[in-house]
């Protein structure tokens, strides 16, 4: 094979990779709308800082909508993609002081980040890892450095949630984490399964490209296609 990509094959990489940002956006868009279903949940708990819960609901419903707009390929490349995951990351980050930065939101920023992670390039991986590290470490070093009223406080006698942005009525409190508890629970099974199962139809393509070309060459040429480890299959 040729020690560099050609031109054609240059192309046909670039629809694939839009096409795999196309798919990200996709399920991105179904979780984001997950995130909306609960806001009905959280104006019921009762809202303590009414600014701060719109800025959140805004930037969500944004990344909300930009997800749509490039799962349908009406905004393309790496722009949009990154737009999303810092909308995304954003509203996540404004949501902390509702249950501190120890519940709901580091599983929800884990989640999103894994998810585009599998579909984006090395580089871009790279960015969204830094900045949902660094968007993490801030919100506890604020804490720490006393930059907002503490969410959390930890004494001998356990770790308290304080209400900031959300009240939190010990019931609904109660069903509202269970249910987040379940969802990021199961949510990485699904999509961790759906990108191997796109990888597999990958090499199952590229599987019966190689046997087709096989059949143009003398029989005594013929390699037998690698047995893949993980599937078992040929």
């Amino acid at each position: 094979p040729p020690k560099q990509l050609p031109e054609g094959a240059k192309v046909a990489l670039a629809e694939w990779l839009e096409r795999a940002r196309r798919r990200a956006a996709k399920v991105s868009a179904w979780r984001y709308g997950l995130w909306l279903a609960f806001l009905p949940v959280y104006l019921a708990m009762g809202v303590r800082i009414g600014w701060l819960f719109a800025t959140c609901s805004t930037l969500l419903v944004g990344c909300f909508g930009l997800a749509i707009l490039h799962a349908r390929g009406s905004v393309r490349g790496a722009p949009a993609t990154t737009a999303v995951y810092v909308l995304s990351t954003l509203s996540l980050l404004f949501f902390v002081p509702a249950f501190s930065p120890l519940l709901v939101v580091p599983s929800l920023m884990a989640t999103n980040l894994m998810y585009f992670a599998a579909h984006v390039t090395p580089q871009e991986r790279g960015i969204f890892v830094v900045l949902t590290a660094l968007g993490t470490g801030a919100v506890f070093a604020g804490e720490a450095l006393g930059l907002w009223p503490p969410t959390f406080v930890i004494d001998g006698e356990g770790i308290h949630i304080i209400p900031r942005l959300l009240e939190l009525p010990p019931a609904l409190t109660w069903g509202m984490l269970a249910a987040w508890a379940v969802l990021t629970a199961s949510i990485p099974g699904i999509q961790a399964g759906r990108t191997r199962d796109n990888l597999v139809k990958t090499e199952h393509k590229l599987l019966r490209y190689v046997w087709q070309i096989q059949q143009l060459v003398p029989g005594e040429l013929h390699a037998p296609p690698e047995l893949d480890t993980d599937t078992g299959r040929r």
